[in-house]
């Protein structure tokens, strides 16, 4: 609603005053386990009800763009771009260098980045399916159903970290939690 077209106060009250205050339209987290979202745009930002806590699994279906330079999925708390937020974990394929960059960030200052890969496992305009484990010490990230990397724990507590964010070029066709 963008405006309070009527107001109506019935029986024997008294009122000393009303006040209408501009706020802007909050985020009302969801229930990680119980809304799948589908073909969400890009970026795309998904409360996570409570924050992170060991134990939960972040399944992402996608695929990269047809001519791709990078794409970056973080783990950060709020949804806001400024300031920028704290950022748990930040995982970002890159394909002009084939690598992927493991990070955190505090107070926009990001930390030492982790790059060693085995392999690169994506390809442009190739489906992915991408799973991020949160264990107690760390995040274990599978990729089409093999282990790819781990990625130690930096920032807590976990709870604080209360967005999934997808952002540059890849189409996600389904986000969902367990």
């Amino acid at each position: 609603m963008d405006r309070v077209k009527s107001f109506g106060i019935n029986g024997s009250v008294e009122v000393h005053e009303i006040e209408f205050i501009d706020r802007p339209n909050p985020v009302t987290p969801m229930r990680p386990s119980l809304t799948p979202v589908y073909n969400p745009s890009i970026p795309y930002a998904y409360p996570i009800y409570g924050g992170l806590k060991p134990g939960m699994m972040i399944y992402i279906s996608g695929r990269p763009t047809s001519n791709p330079n990078k794409f970056s999925i973080n783990l950060q708390q709020g949804a806001a771009e400024y300031p920028p937020p704290d950022v748990a974990f930040h995982f970002d394929p890159r394909f002009f260098n084939r690598s992927v960059v493991r990070n955190s960030r505090t107070n926009g200052v990001w930390a030492t980045e982790e790059t060693h890969i085995s392999h690169f496992p994506f390809h442009p305009g190739v489906s992915f399916d991408l799973v991020i484990r949160v264990e107690a010490n760390r995040y274990a990230v599978s990729i089409n159903g093999q282990h790819f990397t781990d990625f130690r724990h930096r920032l807590k507590p976990l709870k604080k970290f209360d967005t999934l964010y997808i952002y540059n070029d890849v189409t996600i066709s389904s986000i969902r939690f367990s």
